[in-house]
């Protein structure tokens, strides 16, 4: 990490901060790979966010650090940061549905007076919050689009 004061003081800031209510979760080793994903959601994101990706990279090794003891830290050869919330499109958001409440996904499906049609990773239960299911659902949408525009039932 640099030794710029201010982004010291930040790491301290942001390393007491992600014990607070603010989201932070990680899959260790997913499907047996040699990986760590780590989730940060909330003002926390927005603020790691601001920083380079190397010195948001940095804490989130602390975290883990934190949690599985120092041996971890020699374990990172790469890192990618995906700043989410500096996109402008997404802007840091992907879906969560309630609690009870999951099967209301397939609402998104819903068209509107048969003229708009709604896809999106939100959209369908089985893969939410995924790119997959981003894709799935606007081919989904754009097939019952030109169906309804050729005169086709869908």
């Amino acid at each position: 990490m640099s030794s710029c004061p201010d982004l010291i003081r930040s790491y301290e800031y942001l390393s007491q901060r992600i014990d607070s209510n603010d989201a932070f979760g990680a899959h260790i080793r997913p499907f047996g790979e040699s990986v760590a994903i780590v989730y940060v959601g909330g003002r926390l994101a927005r603020e790691l966010g601001e920083l380079r990706d190397a010195d948001a990279a940095a804490i989130m090794l602390d975290r883990l650090q934190s949690v599985f003891g120092n041996a971890i830290a020699g374990k990172l050869t790469a890192s990618t940061v995906t700043g989410w919330s500096r996109d402008r499109w997404t802007r840091g958001g992907y879906s969560a549905a309630r609690p009870g409440h999951a099967h209301r996904r397939r609402d998104l499906m819903a068209a509107l007076g048969e003229r708009v049609y709604f896809a999106g990773e939100a959209a369908l239960t089985a893969a939410f919050a995924t790119v997959h299911n981003a894709w799935l659902s606007g081919y989904d949408a754009a097939r019952r689009a030109a169906a309804q525009l050729s005169g086709y039932a869908h």
